[in-house]
């Protein structure tokens, strides 16, 4: 088991990690499973109302077997998923950082031109692990170069002679070599692109992050009405399912995805976005370079955050954060996680509400019907016996 506290064991982590995480698990307690059930609510209506897209996309998912996630700049409140920075003293900082740390971003960049690869496998005969192969090389690599702030020549020839002294092939060390010193001598010149590169990056984090929000509460009266208007369905969400997935592409896709938890915070409380951390966790980082490392999670910190006045909701997001190139406003994964339907009695007999008991039927859902009970003026949820004739 896990040594994290049963509040910590699954926060803030990725889908695929839960999925190994559940795997290495020989019992789970009935609070460890409760705590992977998640809920979406959303209303059942004419799909060509405009606004009903949101329950269109809804309803869709729970048919095709899939979770989509929506661009952060489409969530309901204009200040959810915002940045919480100085911008014009965020550019400042970073070239600051840039102009002092030369030696550590640069031997960073050198991860991608390629030695990573190059060099593993001449370090890794010597015993050493992959993390300290990489920062003997680009030590020794630097060193070579940094002369050519005096004397370019000198820097080629150095970087020259070592690469011939644990690589075979000229035209490979050649293009390695002007590459290299290129890039070097170019340093100073792009630090100003690359500050406004990260400020343009935070500034448009809502454009470029998938978030699907979730509860942990399927008997939120406010959410019912809220979000489906007090005739519509609240699907819940079972992670557990996650251990069942064995498709190794499927796994890698799912490292892209992490479950968060919603910070809540009072008026003018949250946290800035701290430039300095982020690039120190940016450019320090020694993991692996497809992980979720922890500046992406400095990212993310600040769109899982909303004023206290949400807390109400228990919110959780999804997030899909490596989304830069996706041009579309969702984003969708084909993940068969639904256990369960809850669907308000205003809309049980109505035809989409048919489809999803058919649905319920077929996958072996758990059908509640959410009713008003007059005995004790409140909602109940009768549990509803299916067969696939339903």
């Amino acid at each position: 088991m896990c040594k994290k506290t049963k509040k910590e064991m699954y926060d803030d982590i990725s889908l695929k990690d839960i999925s190994e995480k559940l795997k290495t698990v020989d019992s789970q307690s009935n609070d460890d499973y409760n705590k992977l059930l998640f809920y979406r609510y959303f209303e059942l209506k004419d799909e060509s109302c405009a606004k009903c897209r949101d329950e269109a996309f809804s309803f869709n998912d729970l048919m095709t077997d899939k979770i989509s996630l929506v661009k952060a700049s489409l969530m309901n409140d204009r200040l959810d998923s915002t940045v919480n920075v100085d911008f014009t003293r965020l550019k400042s900082d970073t070239i600051e950082y840039f102009r002092n740390n030369k030696k550590t971003v640069f031997c960073h960049d050198l991860t991608f031109m390629g030695f990573k690869d190059l060099y593993f496998v001449k370090y890794a005969d010597m015993g050493k692990r992959e993390s300290e192969c990489t920062k003997n090389v680009m030590d020794i690599i630097y060193d070579k170069i940094s002369v050519a702030d005096k004397n370019c020549d000198e820097a080629k020839k150095g970087l020259n002679d070592y690469l011939n002294s644990v690589l075979n092939g000229e035209k490979l060390i050649d293009r390695i070599v002007n590459q290299v010193i290129v890039s070097y001598k170019n340093y100073d010149y792009n630090i100003e692109q690359r500050a406004e590169a990260l400020v343009n990056a935070l500034k448009n984090t809502p454009q470029t992050r998938f978030l699907r929000s979730l509860s942990t509460n399927f008997k939120n009266d406010a959410m019912w009405a809220y979000y489906a208007n007090n005739n519509g369905v609240c699907v819940r969400y079972n992670f557990n399912k996650l251990k069942c997935i064995t498709d190794v592409d499927a796994l890698n896709q799912l490292d892209y995805i992490t479950l968060r938890k919603v910070v809540y915070y009072n008026k003018g409380e949250k946290p800035k976005f701290n430039a300095i951390e982020y690039l120190n966790s940016l450019f320090t980082a020694e993991k692996r370079l497809n992980d979720l490392d922890v500046y992406c999670k400095i990212f993310e910190n600040q769109i899982v955050s909303k004023d206290m006045s949400w807390a109400p909701e228990s919110e959780w997001r999804l997030i899909y954060y490596n989304a830069g190139s996706i041009k579309n406003m969702s984003y969708s994964e084909p993940i068969d996680l639904v256990d369960a339907v809850y669907i308000d009695e205003s809309v049980f007999n109505t035809c989409k509400a048919k489809r999803i008991l058919k649905k319920a039927a077929e996958k072996g859902w758990e059908v509640y019907k959410r009713v008003i009970s007059p005995k004790i003026n409140d909602y109940i949820y009768q549990k509803v016996c299916l067969n696939n004739d339903d």
